[in-house]
């Protein structure tokens, strides 16, 4: 049974600014572990609504398709269509005004891989990989001007 990994960030830097990074995956390269990011369809509003993933940067590596919702003004859900080594894949980010220059940025994650030998590392996995991507996000987000 899975369970999901939870992690939170204090970010010096408004909700609305941080969601707008959060938002731009054609840049997560720049900043992520991400080597590519391909948007595949668009909403309304210009948010990427489906979305291509490349990662081969660590041991971890991957392709994967995920369709992408908004429920909330800063909240971003995703869920898996295809993956290569990814079975299933839940997850998203919730961004929390804590005043008008701070916030708190909440990610969550679920998955499972096709491989059942490593799905036994893969809370490890998902820690180092919650871990990593708020750290980077508070970096790339604070050190704009």
């Amino acid at each position: 049974m899975s369970s999901v990994t939870q992690a939170q960030i204090l970010v010096a830097a408004p909700a609305d600014q941080v969601f707008s990074v959060l938002t731009d995956l054609p840049s997560y390269p720049t900043w992520s572990s991400f080597d590519e990011v391909f948007v595949l369809d668009r909403d309304f509003a210009g948010r990427a609504t489906k979305a291509c993933f490349e990662i081969s940067r660590s041991s971890f590596k991957d392709s994967f398709t995920i369709s992408i919702d908004y429920p909330d003004k800063f909240t971003m859900r995703w869920e898996l269509i295809n993956g290569v080594n990814l079975k299933s894949l839940h997850g998203g980010y919730l961004v929390k005004v804590v005043d008008e220059n701070s916030s708190n940025v909440q990610y969550d994650v679920d998955l499972t891989l096709k491989n059942p030998l490593l799905n036994a590392m893969r809370k490890s996995a998902e820690k180092q990989m919650v871990d990593a991507a708020l750290n980077q996000l508070k970096t790339k987000v604070e050190s704009k001007e």
